[in-house]
């Protein structure tokens, strides 16, 4: 299957919130701290976020091959930076990132 999933780490910053996941600017789940959420899709180009309220992750793009499964790591920004983030840089304020497990 052509999947991709995101793992949510643990923190403090919005502990109980769910945090919204975008591809194609489609709803397609919401992710609990700690949670991993496996999304089906297409072969092909996709844009893929995060947002919570009127903040998110800058948008990416990635190219997913049939049967691969790319794999994402969700995190919020520094909570010491987070007021800074929230109002300059709303689009900075959670970091979604390409990793490997």
């Amino acid at each position: 299957m052509t999947q991709i999933t995101i793992n949510r780490e643990i923190a403090f910053a919005n502990k109980f919130r769910k945090i919204k996941i975008y591809i194609d600017n489609k709803l397609v789940g919401k992710i609990k701290e700690g949670e991993k959420s496996v999304i089906n899709v297409e072969k092909g180009k996709h844009e893929v976020y995060a947002q919570i309220d009127w903040c998110s992750s800058k948008k990416m793009t990635i190219e997913i091959n049939a049967n691969e499964n790319k794999q994402f790591a969700l995190r919020c920004t520094n909570p010491l930076m987070a007021i800074y983030y929230i109002i300059f840089r709303p689009h900075e304020y959670l970091i979604l990132e390409s990793s490997v497990d």
